[in-house]
Order: structure tokens, then sequence, then C-alpha cells
């Protein structure tokens, strides 16, 4: 029995010959089909050529939030491997950013945002570790009194304090990339300052994953394993703008069930739990929902030569500031923008002086009125004050892409270019380069 032929990868193969095989040598008019086919082909306008990416793991310190992420954010121009601050891995085809080492016909930008596939929220406690080491671990209540606190029925150690917390997982990488599609646009230059495009990214670029309505609220999954992750991406931004110490979290432990006194102490009656060891609901990921009328990829009206050796510019540069102070915000260790610090790791309930600066809640309660009933033999009502004040943490991975979908010119299809260049089917913004002569 004859032995099946090895299968071939068409899609690398295309992209390694380039154009393919070279045009008929009997006649023009073949060269001009077989042009024209190539160019036609749905395989040809989905082809990456060259890509760039960032990898961004949240939150980073907000001393890069101006630098990298500021009114210019420079994908394309980053060498492969050298990543900026603020960014963990950095990745380019091109061996010097920016510039087009062959001869290549464009079709058009691939504009990605790869954000987390789900989300969820985490409840717990964030701990100022404090100075001793190895550090005790306090209890964490899902509610928390002032009375725990006065009473340290939490079992704080010294130099160590408390505020109740969140994380959101996933959800900033959404908030995220969803106020950098509003707030840039994408600019194409030549020579790095002769403009060809300057497009909003809300008509030109993509979210994903993307996932139906119907994902939500259908799964649980476990916190355990993404706590420790956060834990560990905090204590290498100890010393941070607004994170002077280290900080932990610590999930939910222990479920209030209410208040007794001891020797004349209110203090809280709690049950060991584990029902936050896992998020209930997992919601799947977000998108941008493309139409049949747009345009998905990026593809110009009409394709585009661009000769070997020539400086591409390809970068995001800021439209709407609004927009951007949102992105800033959710990339941001502390919530803050344009290099300030936030406020979301201490987030208050109010703006200063419209309520009570110490932040507990209820303030005031009329005498034996909307008291808590303790649980002694007696019992007797006794006002609850709780922390207004929280933290929100966020965390997550996501990922900025940009690529060029095209081809590349062999010498033996440059005639056949050239020809449609002068004919007015390919743009040549940066002249023939090689071609004339071919």
């Amino acid at each position: 029995m004859a032995q099946d032929a090895p299968m071939i990868n068409l899609r690398s193969a295309r992209k390694e010959l380039g154009m393919g095989m070279p045009p008929d040598a009997m006649g023009c008019a073949n060269d001009d089909a077989a042009l024209v086919q190539e160019l036609c082909s749905p395989a040809a306008k989905l082809t990456i050529v060259e890509v760039a990416d960032w990898t961004v793991d949240l939150p980073i310190s907000d001393q890069f939030i101006n630098t990298t992420f500021g009114n210019v954010v420079d994908v394309w121009g980053t060498a492969n491997g050298k990543p900026p601050n603020g960014v963990a891995y950095a990745s380019n085809t091109l061996a010097t950013p920016g510039l087009v080492p062959s001869d290549m016909i464009i079709r058009g930008l691939s504009l990605r945002f790869l954000v987390e596939p789900e989300t969820r929220l985490i409840k717990g406690n964030m701990v100022v570790v404090g100075g001793v080491s190895p550090a005790p671990i306090p209890a964490s209540f899902d509610v928390i009194d002032q009375n725990s606190i006065t009473n340290n029925t939490l079992g704080l150690g010294a130099g160590q304090s408390m505020l109740q917390a969140w994380i959101y997982y996933g959800l900033p990488t959404w908030r995220a990339m969803y106020a950098f599609m509003n707030a840039y646009n994408v600019v194409w230059s030549k020579n790095e300052q002769d403009l060809l495009i300057r497009e909003p990214l809300t008509q030109s670029a993509t979210i994903q994953p993307f996932a139906e309505a119907e994902a939500a609220g259908l799964a649980f999954t476990g916190d355990w394993d993404t706590v420790n992750d956060y834990n560990n991406k905090l204590s290498g931004l100890v010393g941070a703008p607004g994170f002077p110490a280290l900080q932990q979290f610590i999930p939910i432990s222990h479920e209030r069930l209410g208040s007794y006194t001891v020797a004349g102490v209110n203090v809280d009656d709690v049950t060991p739990t584990r029902e936050q060891d896992a998020s209930p609901s997992v919601f799947g990921g977000i998108g941008v929902p493309r139409g049949r009328h747009m345009i998905d990829p990026y593809l110009f009206a009409s394709p585009i030569f661009w000769p070997a050796g020539h400086t591409m510019g390809l970068r995001y540069e800021v439209r709407d500031p609004k927009y951007q102070a949102q992105f800033q915000r959710w990339m941001s260790l502390t919530g803050g923008t344009g290099g300030n610090a936030g406020t979301d790791l201490a987030l208050p309930f109010a703006p200063a002086g419209t309520f009570a600066a110490s932040g507990l809640a209820p303030s005031t309660i009329a005498a034996n009125q909307a008291t808590e009933l303790t649980e002694d033999a007696i019992p007797v009502g006794v006002e609850q004050q709780v922390p207004m004040i929280r933290s929100l943490n966020k965390y997550g991975r996501l990922r900025l892409e940009v690529g060029l979908i095209g081809l590349r010119v062999p010498q033996s299809w440059k005639a056949p270019v050239l020809k449609a260049i002068r004919a007015g089917a390919i743009q040549a913004p940066n002249g023939y380069g090689s071609l004339v002569g071919a």
C-alpha cells in the first residue's frame, strides 16, 4: 500500500514563500492575473507578516503610568525581549523595530487587545504585614466591626493593620482595554513624521476574547491560586509610590454570626467557613462585537507597497483625556492617573467633607434603636460600627498586539507589482524602492 503524502501547512508555506510561486513566464497577462489572484484571495487578506506585542500584568506601579502608558503608547517600536518599564514581556518579529526588512505589499493592520477570558470578585481583607517575620496570619472576617478592631478579635500582630478588600480578577483588563480603545488613535507614519493614517481605535481595533452573555453566572472557580499569585505580585511592588509597606490579601476565613459579652467587652461570634474558597459566579470575557458592515481586521481600501529599509511608525496617540484617565486608573496599583497616586488601596466612601472622616457607619444611632441584639443569656442592644473604606485590588493579564497584514514581494514578483503601482491598483507612498530596474 502506498504511503500517504505528508501533510503540508499551507498557511506557514504562504507566509514563508511570500506571494507563492512566481508568475508565469509566458506573458504579462498571466503575471497580472496571478497578482490579482494573490491580492484578492481571502487567505492573503489575513496573513500576518510582522507582529509586535506587549504582555502586561496588572497592576503596574504608578511611576510607569505616564512614561509607558502616557500620551503615546509604542508597542511597534519596542525591541524583541526588551520590555519598557511596567511591561512584563515584549516581542517583535522585526530585528530593528519599525524598519521593514523586505519589500512588502500591506493589506491592513491587525490591532488586537487580548484580555482575561473570565472575571470574578474575590472577597477578603488586605493586611499590612508589619515588622514581625514571619508575620502571623490574622483571622479574616466577612464583616469587620469597630469592636473587632478595638478588641483585636482578629488576632493582628505587632505593626499589622487590616482593611476590608476585594480582588477584581480579570475585570480590570476588560475595563482598561475598553477605555484604551476610546482614548487613543492608531497613527501610521513614514519616516517617523509624515502622517499616513490617524484612525480612532473604536473603528479599527478589537478586544478579544468575546463570550456570549449566557456564560455569566453558570460556573464557579477556585480562588486560592489566584490569591497566591496576586500576593506574589504585590511582594514585587513594595517601595513603589503609594505602596511603601508590604500588604497581602487574605481570603475570608470566618463568617460573623453576631456578638456577645465577655468581661464587659463586646466580642464577635464567628464560625470558620470555606464558602469563600471559590467565586460562585464566573463571567465570560467581553469583546467588541463586529457588525457585517464594519472592517475586521482593519483592511485598507487598496494595497500599499512598502519598500525594504524604510522606517514605519505605528503607534497609539491619545485623543480623549477622559477615557485616558480611566484607562490609567484600571492599570495602576493605586488607581492613580497622570502620574499621581490614587485612592483604590483605601477607597473612600465619599469625597472628603461629605461624611465623617472616620469612615465608620453608622456614626450615630438613636438610643435603643437599630442596634444588634447580643447572644448573651440576657441579650442587650449594641451599636455596631463598620468601616466604610475598602481596598480595591486589580489583577489580571492583558496583551496589546500590533500586526501587519500583507505579503512579502520576492524578486520574481517585482515587475508585475511595479506595473500594478503605475496603473494605480497599488499605492506606493514611499516610492518604488528596488522595483525599478527589476
